[in-house]
């Protein structure tokens, strides 16, 4: 429940098209967690984000029509959160593997999506022009992400090692350390 307070105080206009329409959010999101009392709260902060969306979903879906606290006690139990005190190692570096493949599907999708846009068309359209100007520093810092990859010792080490280059040749394809004096 912290986390969803938070989240409403810690948007910004880049998640939003105007000012008006943030505002109009983090309205809806506080309506919506003031219809529950103490015990709805304590229930909903139990649940995971899944049991949490789902609460949310039925409340939009009903109108603005709130759970009961028992109907909130079957979705915490169906979707319990999980208390990170008592999760242990084993699991935190599950969740972190998952989350490295999901952020890995997710860069994926992004090349496929920068690929598959007909970039020649876009300066003409304002619209497309204006949804780009919003992402412009997060473009400018990935660029220098990948800028910083590519020389960094460990990908040129990676890079000669797929080439099948031992790094320790000299110009003349020689290896160091194999030329005996004569």
């Amino acid at each position: 429940m912290a986390a969803e307070l938070k989240d409403i105080e810690g948007m910004t206009d880049e998640w939003c098209s105007s000012t008006r329409e943030l505002e109009q959010i983090k309205s809806e999101r506080l309506a919506y967690l003031q219809t529950y009392g103490a015990s709805g709260l304590y229930q909903i902060a139990r649940m995971n984000w899944k049991g949490q969306a789902e609460a949310r979903n039925s409340y939009e879906a009903s109108e603005g029509k709130p759970l009961t606290v028992r109907e909130l006690e079957r979705l915490q139990s169906k979707y319990p959160a999980e208390n990170s005190c008592s999760r242990s190692r084993k699991t935190k570096l599950k969740k972190n593997a998952t989350e490295e493949d999901r952020t890995r599907d997710l860069v994926s999708q992004l090349v496929n999506t920068v690929k598959a846009i007909n970039w020649s068309s876009i300066h003409d359209d304002p619209e497309a022009m204006d949804l780009l100007s919003t992402v412009e520093l997060r473009l400018d810092h990935m660029a220098e992400l990948v800028e910083k990859w590519k020389y960094s010792p460990l990908t040129i080490t990676s890079r000669y090692e797929q080439l099948e280059i031992p790094l320790n040749q000299d110009a003349d394809g020689c290896l160091q350390g194999s030329m005996q004096p004569m």
